[in-house]
């Protein structure tokens, strides 16, 4: 559990802050991430998490499961926490 812990967290804290961003931004309380920059965001921090820095860094190591946890985070971020951020 330990080592899959902070996958699955990464988006469930990432995409919050980047969904206020966006609304101050476009200057709308109630704006929500649209779901196809999510699976891109999802997509292009796995990959790049899990395929290019082991592969840059003997630091970092591979593992498919960690896909699976940033999945469940994503789900989770979707499911709970999309709906019910608001900015001031």
């Amino acid at each position: 559990m330990n080592s899959y812990l902070d996958c699955f967290l990464f988006f469930p804290l990432l995409l919050p802050i980047l969904q206020i961003e966006r609304s101050f931004i476009t200057r709308e309380a109630s704006y929500q991430l649209p779901i196809l920059d999510i699976v891109i965001i999802a997509m292009a921090f796995a990959i790049f998490f899990e395929e290019i820095l082991p592969k840059l860094d003997l630091r970092f190591t591979r593992d498919t499961w960690d896909y699976l946890a940033y999945l469940t985070g994503v789900i989770f971020y979707f499911m709970f926490l999309r709906a019910k951020i608001k900015s001031r």
